[in-house]
């Protein structure tokens, strides 16, 4: 009886708990993945024996760290779609790209970034699109909540 109580609670509770507090809608996404050995290698380390996720951003080669976000900037220098690189469940180190990308944050969860959306926006960026340039930010309140919105792009829009 008090599990179907429960079951009832969630499902009435409703947007409180099924809405993320980011949400990442994406153009034209696309994934790169290598191996975490691939990772090491890149960066100099030869003949490694062991390399290790060191949390979601990292590898850990051998007892030196190495940013996956790093590591993608270097072996795509030129690809301004990057958004940010991670581990994946796989445990591989994955490039993430788009050629934009809609972030959608929960001003309540996190109220230090909507203070001021620009600033808010430009610190997210260094997060989720390392590689594109912020073309809009500004918050927006509806039945779902207060929400920061920042639009990032590949370019800046040509307005000819």
């Amino acid at each position: 009886m008090k599990l179907i109580f429960i079951v009832i609670l969630l499902v009435l509770s409703g947007t409180a708990l099924s809405r993320a507090p980011i949400k990442l809608d994406t153009v034209h996404p696309s994934i790169k993945t290598f191996s975490l050995n691939e990772v090491c290698e890149n960066k100099g380390f030869k003949h490694i024996l062991l390399a290790l996720p060191k949390g979601t951003g990292a590898v850990d080669c051998m007892g030196s760290s190495v940013s996956i976000t790093k590591f993608c900037k270097k072996k795509f220098p030129d690809n301004h779609e990057l958004l940010r690189g991670f581990i994946n469940f796989e445990k591989r180190a994955t490039c993430h790209f788009a050629q934009s990308l809609i972030l959608s944050l929960d001003c309540n969860r996190f109220p230090q970034y909507c203070k001021s959306p620009k600033r808010g926006c430009n610190a997210l960026k260094g997060i989720y699109a390392v590689s594109q340039v912020l073309t809009h930010s500004g918050r927006s309140s509806h039945d779902e909540g207060d929400l920061l919105k920042c639009y990032f792009a590949n370019t800046l829009p040509d307005f000819e």
